[in-house]
């Protein structure tokens, strides 16, 4: 997930406190709400919902810059079971309160959860104009793992279609903790990749508060 570029106008940045997400599921609409926003979910996703634990922080990340390519890899410890963390992933009501960096909104998503269907979202900055990321599902292993493609329908000129791959295994003793290592690219360049890197860390800040925060 990117930093947007300074050229592309306000998407500027600004402190995001976001609520946690309910225990009930909520149902995807097509209708778009006057004060929120809206969703499309095309093919239902995500197992029952599990309880809360308390928050963790980020553990490690690093940069990769090998033969095979310039790829982002970031792990982080999460306060909730594996199935909550799973959910919060792959729901468009979770995903509207994480994606995107801070000050970010998500006003639409569109979501046909299989491995082969697309997603769409809508990404507002603060003070900028929306702009869009869009992908296909490539790999969905509930609740251990998930890949896809990642593209960007407004490029910056260095961009590329990538590939991100979330990968969630159990820790704690009671299995109430998770560990989600993410790994993205390959990055047409280093600048391309290190602003990646930023807007995934101010985004799984925010997944980190939304799960830990009941």
């Amino acid at each position: 997930m990117r930093l947007p570029a300074v050229t592309r106008g306000a998407r500027l940045w600004a402190p995001a406190c976001l609520p946690l997400i309910g225990q009930e599921r909520e149902v995807a609409s097509s209708n778009k709400q006057a004060h929120g926003p809206s969703y499309r979910l095309v093919a239902a996703s995500g197992p029952p919902s599990g309880c809360v634990a308390p928050r963790v922080g980020c553990q490690s990340g690093n940069v990769s810059g090998q033969s095979d390519g310039l790829v982002l890899s970031l792990t982080w410890l999460l306060g909730a079971p594996r199935e909550q963390v799973f959910r919060a992933l792959s729901e468009p009501a979770a995903l509207a309160k994480w994606w995107g960096p801070s000050g970010f909104t998500i006003p639409e998503i569109e979501l046909d959860f299989r491995v082969g269907g697309r997603y769409r979202f809508s990404m507002q900055p603060p003070g900028g104009d929306v702009f869009h990321l869009a992908g296909e599902f490539l790999e969905i292993e509930p609740p251990r793992r998930l890949a896809y493609t990642f593209r960007w329908e407004e490029p910056e000129p260095a961009d590329q279609e990538t590939v991100a791959t979330l990968s969630l295994d159990t820790r704690g003793d009671h299995g109430d903790a998770t560990r989600l290592s993410l790994s993205h690219g390959e990055f047409a360049s280093q600048a391309r990749l290190e602003l990646h890197q930023n807007g995934w860390t101010e985004s799984l800040v925010k997944l980190r508060e939304l799960l830990g925060s009941g």
